[in-house]
């Protein structure tokens, strides 16, 4: 079973064109709407509990309800979303040649599965030495996966935390998959940098499909309850993953008295791509 979730497009930022309407100042911008996603694991035990996403949520919540009416209208969700609409990422060193280190089963093309564990490998393998300079080659591999803004790319990447790297992964994925196939071909891999693509009309659909009551606006409540379901989702498929495997505890995502269990946040974080 693939790890991969449609949890919500409301982790990450979108890329559709933005809403006519006056730009807020910069104080005023939730982090939410700049970086595309709230970090969640906040104890960074690459696990998500339910009292970790009750906080993501409120935080989600307060920056899309911009006029503090305790509803979302559709226009209010694009406008965080699109806020950094169009943004350039960072160039890397991406290859046909080093493209090969991620596509395990030598098709030629990289699933999300593949992207996914090789953003992960990476991320381990910097983390293993904490004496590593920016300029190290690993931290270059890290870097193929990974949306950085321009300002980022020369820093260090050792104080990112698995949820960090698990929601720039995911963004980096549906940006280089350009004709949304959910696979990235050899062309796409090899693109420098990359934008934020649009995917205004599935934001539409995504708030059609969370608005259950037909109001036209989206409730605190219904909100709440479909991030709820996207982390049921993503224990489910964690689970059975996990069961799949032969990982007979599987990692955690219920304990030993039958209770639900806290998600790895890949399978949290890893959403299909739209």
């Amino acid at each position: 079973m693939t790890r991969i979730l449609w949890t919500s497009m409301f982790a990450l930022a979108a890329a559709s064109p933005a809403v006519a309407q006056e730009d807020p100042p910069p104080s005023e911008v939730a982090p939410f709407c700049t970086e595309g996603y709230v970090h969640a694991d906040t104890d960074d035990d690459r696990l998500i509990s339910n009292e970790e996403l009750q906080a993501a949520i409120d935080a989600e919540w307060e920056a899309l309800d911009a006029d503090r009416s305790g509803d979302l209208t559709n226009e209010e969700i694009v406008a965080c979303l699109n806020l950094i609409a169009g943004t350039q990422s960072a160039s890397t060193d991406r290859s046909a040649e080093n493209m090969a280190e991620a596509d395990t089963d030598a098709d030629g093309m990289l699933s999300a599965q593949e992207f996914m564990d090789a953003a992960q490998a990476a991320y381990d393998d910097i983390h293993s030495d904490p004496s590593l300079s920016a300029d190290d080659p690993r931290m270059m591999v890290l870097r193929r996966y990974i949306v950085l803004s321009p300002d980022e790319a020369g820093g260090p990447l050792s104080e990112m935390t698995s949820d960090d790297v698990a929601a720039r992964s995911a963004q980096a994925f549906r940006d280089l998959d350009t004709n949304a196939d959910e696979m990235i071909d050899a062309a796409e891999w090899s693109r420098q940098d990359s934008a934020r693509r649009d995917i205004g009309a599935q934001i539409n659909m995504r708030t059609t499909e969370i608005d259950t009551d037909r109001s036209g606006t989206v409730s605190a409540e219904e909100y709440r309850q479909s991030r709820m379901d996207d982390l049921e989702a993503a224990r489910e498929a964690a689970l059975s993953d996990a069961e799949g495997s032969g990982e007979g505890n599987a990692q955690d995502t219920a304990s030993d008295d039958g209770a639900e269990g806290d998600v790895p946040v890949v399978y949290y974080r890893y959403e299909s791509t739209f």
